[in-house]
């Protein structure tokens, strides 16, 4: 969950009679939805001892304050461990995590052409402290005129909040309304929603 340290486990398992040592390498980086990396937020390395058959979990722990920085509007991070036996076997390991979302919007009705209609945006906040000054920021090509801007109420961890507001679209067709909860706090967090226009009646 976006805002919290993200504590993860690494299985390893020894499927043979014998004892294996394993040289475990992990590294995490902030991407892209294309899997593009971003930045690297951690990179350690440990050596595991594992009894015939003997299944051990590694703990993985990536803090807040290690990602907040680089985590893009995706909101993802590729976690990949190399495993190293000692007669040169290699596993590799990848995970994608992707972090909740903490914005959502919904058109309260039917949206035509100089017709206003009822935008309802639901915020969370992600952190576990207080949000103050956070703002709604909403833009979209034929939808409204410029940008608009809408205070959100002092938010406790967790809490949420419901915003309403209305938009009158000056052109008909596929438009995309974009809402971005910024603060001061944290990494803006994006939202968008695609409405179908109709023409004025």
């Amino acid at each position: 969950m976006l805002g919290h340290d993200l504590k993860l486990a690494l299985s390893l398992t020894n499927l043979t009679s014998r004892a294996q040592r394993v040289r475990v390498n992990v590294s995490c980086a902030t991407i892209l939805y294309t899997r593009r990396p971003v930045a690297e937020i951690l990179r350690e390395s440990q050596a595991v001892r594992l009894g015939p058959e003997e299944e051990k979990k590694i703990p993985i722990t990536i803090s807040y304050s290690q990602y907040k920085e680089d985590l893009t509007e995706d909101k993802k991070i590729l976690l990949a461990a190399m495993c190293l036996v000692t007669k040169g076997e290699k596993l590799l390991v990848e995970k994608d995590i992707t972090l909740e979302d903490f914005i959502t919007i919904k058109v309260l009705g039917p949206a035509m052409v100089g017709v206003a209609v009822v935008v309802e945006v639901m915020v969370v906040n992600p952190l576990l402290e207080k949000v103050e000054d956070g703002m709604l920021m909403v833009e979209g090509s034929g939808l409204l005129q410029g940008q608009l801007s809408i205070d959100v109420p002092s938010l406790e961890p967790q809490e949420r909040a419901l915003v309403q507001f209305n938009i009158t679209p000056s052109k008909s067709g596929l438009r995309q309304l974009q809402v971005d909860f910024v603060s001061p706090q944290f990494s803006d967090i994006k939202g968008f929603v695609i409405i179908h226009v109709a023409t004025a009646k």
